[in-house]
């Protein structure tokens, strides 16, 4: 005999936090959207940003003794011409038929068809013209360049004012790159007079100006009030799939409505097949009334969504008054009968959206994340 486990966020907030198998298509949210060395970084805040949206990607280490899989960002440590390239790949889901240039040192590497991407579009060069070096360390300057090439369609670098840098000489071979990635906020100086163009770039710096181009991206913006009906109208999707337990339909709708952390934990909640078994114990004895758990989820408000900020493939929608009445029937082992209960809750939150494949899909909110990562220092501490 089973039970439903009611709660459509709470479910999978919950689910996030249980150790169990899941359905092969979806990442295990506590794997993969958990850094354990990114707290308090100076870029903790646009690293975690990027994991969330499936372009940061960390190292996995599994501790055997403890049976965790801890995940780091590395922050600090350099980052490789190959993971800047895969980086930019995914951010800006580039793709070509085209060859790119048949570097010898890259075939059957992890990011050849990255690199390959990259290079067939013209947004990289190799180190000599036949190799990329593809595990070697990347420099600030190599990095301004490649993001002035990569997105050029969809940023101007006219505007602003650069700054002038007394390490950055008009004889260095990416001045004009530097400058203008400087002019438009994507790279910032390391000093009040200093850019520091041949440095080897770090993690954070990196996913740093990868977050700053993506938000300086002006092209294709999205109109307010369509992005911000379909927000609403994807919440009430769910909730009407939720309270009819079609999993099919709330799978269907996470596919089409979530990216990164939000479609992986709902994707996990969904994995758990939605039901537990109920111990012997704790069934009903001959006479009472047969086990029962359902949860109907109601919205009883006006919300109010305000787009707060767009770029071409970033969006925030501010969501108010979000309240929600849960009815949750269930059976009392005390009472020995089937009880109904009633709650409200404010999920009004900040929504955080990408577009990929030309749809605006969630990828995390305020709310969410608020949650998950309480939770997780909460355990840590205990």
């Amino acid at each position: 005999m089973k039970k439903f486990i009611g709660g459509l966020v709470g479910a999978a907030i919950i689910a996030g936090t249980i150790a169990s198998p899941v359905k092969a298509e979806y990442k295990d949210p506590w794997d993969n959207y958990y850094p354990d060395d990114t707290w308090g970084s100076w870029a903790e805040t646009e690293m975690l940003d990027l994991l969330q949206a499936d372009i940061l990607r960390g190292q996995k280490e599994f501790n055997r003794k403890q049976g965790i899989v801890y995940l780091y960002l590395n922050p600090n440590n350099t980052i490789s011409r190959a993971e800047f390239v895969a980086m930019i790949v995914r951010a800006l889901e580039l793709e070509t038929t085209k060859k790119g240039t048949a570097f010898t040192d890259t075939k059957g590497h992890w990011a050849q068809n990255d690199i390959n991407t990259a290079s067939a579009l013209g947004v990289v060069s190799g180190k000599t013209a036949t190799t990329f070096d593809p595990n070697g360390k990347i420099s600030r300057a190599e990095i301004s360049s490649i993001l002035v090439r990569a997105f050029d369609p969809t940023v101007d670098f006219a505007k602003g004012t650069a700054k002038t840098f007394a390490d950055l000489k008009s004889s260095h071979w990416a001045y004009n790159h530097v400058r203008q990635a400087n002019q438009v906020g994507i790279v910032g100086g390391t000093s009040a007079t200093t850019v520091s163009p041949d440095k080897n770039a770090t993690r954070a710096e990196a996913a740093v100006m990868i977050r700053r181009a993506l938000w300086k991206e002006e092209v294709g913006l999205p109109q307010a009030g369509a992005l911000t009906t379909q927000v609403l109208q994807n919440e009430k999707d769910g909730m009407a799939a939720f309270n009819e337990q079609d999993f099919d339909k709330l799978a269907v709708l996470n596919d089409k409505n979530h990216y990164g952390l939000v479609h992986a934990m709902m994707g996990q909640f969904l994995g758990f097949g939605y039901e537990e078994e109920i111990p012997e114990e704790e069934m009903p004895a001959e006479g009472e009334e047969e086990f029962f758990y359902e949860e109907k989820q109601e919205l009883i408000s006006e919300p109010k969504l305000t787009l707060v900020s767009s770029s071409t493939r970033f969006a925030k929608v501010n969501v108010e008054n979000f309240i929600v009445k849960y009815t949750i029937t269930y059976y009392d082992e005390e009472l020995k009968k089937n009880v109904t209960d009633t709650y409200e809750e404010d999920l009004s939150s900040m929504y955080h959206l990408i577009k990929r494949d030309d749809s605006w899909k969630v990828y995390s909110t305020d709310y969410l994340t608020g949650v998950l990562y309480d939770t997780y220092f909460e355990e840590e501490q205990e």
